[in-house]
């Protein structure tokens, strides 16, 4: 049962590329087809979606290609995540009056549900096999 609560640096890498897979599906397919139901604009949701899909190709990259200094390398999708989280944040404010409540509930369920995991006790479990810096690196990629 050790063996498999285990996390590599491959697998958080796994695990980050497809989460932002699945929000660049649902930013450029689903809410853009729905535009008027969230209420953020099509341009809008094609960016966030392209740069989601270009942190899931770093992600699924580092994580097929097993890097030589993993902690670089997270540190660089954590940034990236953390600049991904605020940009979202900027725009979902710039764009309040347009937003539904719909679209603001989708904007928030998907920050909550990224992070429900992390903070039980079984996630901080489940941290422990790692460094104490790649857990904090973890913890800020999950965040996003």
């Amino acid at each position: 049962m050790q063996q498999f609560s285990k996390i590599t640096t491959q697998k958080i890498f796994l695990i980050d590329g497809i989460g932002a897979l699945v929000s660049a599906c649902m930013l450029g397919f689903v809410l853009t087809t729905f535009e008027s139901f969230f209420g953020m604009p099509k341009n809008i949701l094609y960016a966030l979606s392209a740069i989601a899909l270009l942190l899931s190709v770093y992600s699924f990259t580092n994580a097929a290609n097993k890097p030589a200094n993993p902690a670089f390398r997270l540190r660089i999708i954590a940034i990236a995540n953390l600049f991904y989280c605020f940009l979202t944040f900027v725009l979902v404010f710039l764009f309040y009056e347009e937003i539904t409540v719909y679209g603001l509930l989708y904007f928030l369920s998907v920050g909550v549900s990224t992070n429900r995991n992390i903070f039980t006790a079984n996630g901080w479990r489940r941290l422990q096999p790692l460094r104490k810096e790649a857990a904090y690196i973890y913890v800020l990629a999950s965040i996003v």
